[in-house]
């Protein structure tokens, strides 16, 4: 499908995790897992944005930037289970 000015968007995931909330607490597995997800989604022909803590990163995109209108999908991330028949890290 083709996107024209006038025709519906293309898709557009905002990839969240423990690191997109001020106060959440991240670990590099979280961290692992919502560059993973954009992995995997990019090369399915995705686009995506990750929304960072303002602390965590200042002067990334945070998810009072991300206005829900500009996103068709959601994807929150952690990481796996160690010895849950992973690697340690993924997405749910």
């Amino acid at each position: 499908m083709q996107w024209t000015a006038t025709g519906p968007a293309p898709d557009r995931v905002l990839i969240v995790g423990w690191p997109s909330f001020l106060h959440g607490e991240a670990t590099a597995g979280d961290v692992l897992a919502m560059e993973a997800a954009r992995t995997v989604l990019s090369d399915a022909g995705l686009r995506c944005d990750l929304a960072w803590s303002p602390v965590f990163r200042p002067g990334g995109r945070t998810l009072e930037d991300s206005p829900p209108e500009d996103y068709t999908h959601l994807v929150f991330t952690t990481p796996g289970e160690p010895g849950a028949g992973g690697h340690g890290q993924g997405t749910t």
